[in-house]
């Protein structure tokens, strides 16, 4: 779809009402899927484009990343058969403040 200014360029116009609504919306669905990953989630998306779906995206790949991580790391201790340190230095979860923990 080309517009400029308050003008459509296409031949033909558009083809439905909520025409624009719809070609930002595959925008988006189509930059989320190059993640790579199923999002189960709600999204509200105002004014965006290309750019702000690849930030958006870019966040979304670092946070599912480091869930990633803190998952494996799980894992390693329970196959280890190991409690995940509650406090200290550990080489799996790096430093952890005992101060906020609950103390029993």
């Amino acid at each position: 779809m080309v517009v400029q200014g308050h003008r459509i360029l296409n031949p033909g116009g558009i083809r439905f009402p909520n025409e624009m609504v719809r070609h930002k919306v595959l925008d988006l669905i189509g930059d989320l899927t190059l993640l790579g990953q199923t999002i189960q989630g709600h999204i509200i998306a105002i004014r965006s484009g290309h750019a702000s779906n690849a930030a958006f995206a870019r966040i979304l790949k670092h946070s599912m990343l480091q869930q990633m991580d803190q998952d494996r790391k799980l894992q390693h201790c329970e196959k280890l058969r190991i409690l995940p340190p509650l406090d200290g230095i550990s080489p799996f979860w790096g430093h952890v403040n005992a101060d906020s923990m609950e103390k029993k």
